[in-house]
């Protein structure tokens, strides 16, 4: 019902509207009633007429009568509205109530209004779903252009179930849960599963909630709150910075911008400028995910003057981080480097005796889009001699108003680096987008039905149980799986799939999957156990037994083409 949503974005322009159109219709019909009584339209009886018909005045009496008895009738509206436009505040019956409780359906609540919610909230509208937004203070600034646009905007606190009614909750789609504190977030998704309890829809609501504390998040995944799916709540607990790490590495993925999949390749030098959050998960998600078909421990420079700060932070976090990544800190600013200085803090060295590989990427990660603009324009002029420049990234809008202010012209070519926008991932298609999802539950569901198939029972493993009862943990491994994917597929293009190229990216994704469990603070044992964190594959890839090295080919061999098995 596209309907509501396009009279929703314009009722400010509808109302002036019908008043025109009251008024057009009123002078067609008074010229409509002259015309039929065959009375020249400028003559006297005319003008009576047009009194007598228009103004409701009768013959004989002065006009002055006439113009009193429009006055009462235009009173009496005028004292009409009054008392509704009051009964609506009394009850606090706003326009946007009123779209909420009549005519959405299948729509998307968010709670919170800060620049992730704007931006999820606008892009969500754009295509073309419904959207209704929780925020606490009424008088927020993005009120009058997110509801300009027909989102539909509700004071109040998302943590109150009355509120979360209000807002439709029980016919929604989906709730997204992106306020500035953690904490808050995770009373709402709770609030919002008491309030599911009531829900008649057969869908579950599907939550995201947004929990930056990687402690926190940890613990709230174990809930019970959202463990368990059942068909009343599907509740998701994300990072949104982490989501923009992993779209980050995904459109400037290292093996598109240096060969790292062929024999001899140099190891991966990732340079990255800044140490805020999104710094810190960009590291975290190239220990991920930087495995190729050759093996290589790749080199990560952070340079800021809270480089070695960053860098404590994330080993605490990560203990075994420095066995899959070579971290270097560099304390200093990069607008203050010469180039020189820049070359030797990154181990490059123009005579070709570098100390460290060929830099193949940097991604500027700074907070201020001035304080991004200029580092990027810095370090693409500090570049601009060596034999083999690298990507550069800056992590800023690329249409920020900062360009247009000191006049720098925005393309690629004239700044010299590319852009992201950190907030662009906060959109339906990737906060929302349930495509990785659904590859990660076929190929879970596949790998159950091998187990039922060979006869052997499942729930024996937490990680043998159906999607729905799923550990989060598990979820998230087979989720960057599927992510993996295209760094797979685009090995076997540039190496073929010979059996000699599948037991490569076998040995690929068994360092993978060690890194996944060993940055989730899993280490080896020669017995299994899940509560402990201890698993008896924690071992190289030629140690494993042939049936679990099968398993890890058979994940190479569904990605070859189907004309046939991989040549000899």
């Amino acid at each position: 019902m596209r309907l509501v949503p396009w009279v929703k974005a314009r009722e400010k322009l509808i109302a002036p509207l019908l008043l025109v159109a009251a008024a057009v219709a009123w002078v067609v019909a008074v010229v409509w009633h002259v015309l039929a009584a065959g009375l020249p339209l400028w003559s006297m009886e005319a003008a009576r007429s047009i009194y007598e018909f228009g103004f409701g005045g009768k013959t004989g009496e002065p006009p002055e009568a006439g113009l009193l008895a429009l006055a009462g009738y235009l009173g009496k509206g005028g004292a009409a509205l009054a008392a509704l436009y009051a009964y609506f505040k009394v009850l606090d019956l706003s326009a946007d109530r009123l779209w909420l409780r009549f005519f959405y359906r299948n729509h998307v609540v968010i709670v919170g209004l800060g620049e992730k919610a704007s931006r999820l909230a606008l892009s969500l509208r754009e295509a073309g779903h419904r959207v209704a937004v929780i925020e606490l203070n009424e008088n927020h600034g993005a009120v009058p252009a997110l509801r300009a646009a027909g989102v539909a905007v509700l004071p109040g606190d998302g943590r109150s179930a009355d509120v979360l009614h209000q807002a439709g909750l029980q016919r929604a789609d989906a709730l997204v849960c992106l306020t500035d504190s953690d904490a808050a977030n995770l009373r709402v998704a709770l609030a919002a599963r008491q309030a599911s309890e009531r829900r008649r829809r057969r869908a579950p609501v599907r939550c995201y909630v947004h929990v930056a504390d990687r402690s926190l998040r940890q613990i709230a995944s174990e809930a019970p709150h959202y463990r368990q799916q059942d068909r009343r709540f599907d509740g998701r607990v994300l990072d949104v910075v982490d989501v923009a790490a992993r779209v980050l590495l995904t459109e400037w993925a290292p093996d598109r911008v240096a060969p790292l999949h062929e024999a001899g390749a140099e190891r991966l030098h990732v340079l990255v400028v800044g140490a805020d959050a999104l710094a810190r998960a960009i590291v975290v998600n190239l220990a991920l995910q930087a495995h190729y078909a050759q093996p290589q421990r790749p080199v990560v420079t952070l340079l800021d003057p809270l480089a070695s700060q960053a860098l404590v932070q994330l080993t605490a976090e990560y203990p075994a981080l420095s066995t899959l990544l070579e971290v270097r800190a560099q304390d200093v600013s990069l607008p203050h480097l010469s180039p020189s200085r820049l070359t030797e803090r990154t181990g490059q060295a123009s005579d070709g005796a570098a100390s460290l590989p060929t830099l193949a990427l940097a991604f500027v990660t700074l907070e201020r889009d001035i304080d991004a603009l200029a580092a990027g324009l810095h370090l693409s002029r500090l570049t601009r001699g060596w034999p083999r420049r690298p990507q550069v990234v800056v992590c800023m809008p690329p249409h920020s108003e900062v360009m247009g202010a000191v006049g720098v012209d925005n393309t690629a070519e004239a700044l010299g680096f590319a852009t992201f926008d950190r907030y662009s991932v906060c959109s339906g298609a990737y906060l929302l987008g349930d495509a990785i999802d659904r590859d990660a539950r076929q190929r879970h569901e596949a790998y159950l039905a091998k187990i039922e198939a060979a006869g052997r029972p499942l729930r024996n493993k937490p990680t043998q149980f159906p999607w729905d009862e799923l550990d989060e943990m598990v979820k998230a491994s087979n989720r960057r799986q599927v992510e993996h994917e295209p760094v797979k597929r685009r090995a076997l293009e540039q190496l073929g799939n010979s059996a000699q190229t599948v037991e490569l990216l076998a040995r690929a994704e068994h360092r993978r999957w060690m890194a996944d469990l060993l940055m989730a603070g899993w280490s080896y044992s020669p017995q299994y156990d899940w509560a402990r964190r201890r698993h008896n594959n924690l071992v190289a890839y030629e140690e494993l037994d042939e049936a679990t090295r099968e398993f890890d080919r058979a994940v190479i061999r569904q990605m070859l083409p189907d004309a046939g098995p991989p040549a000899a």
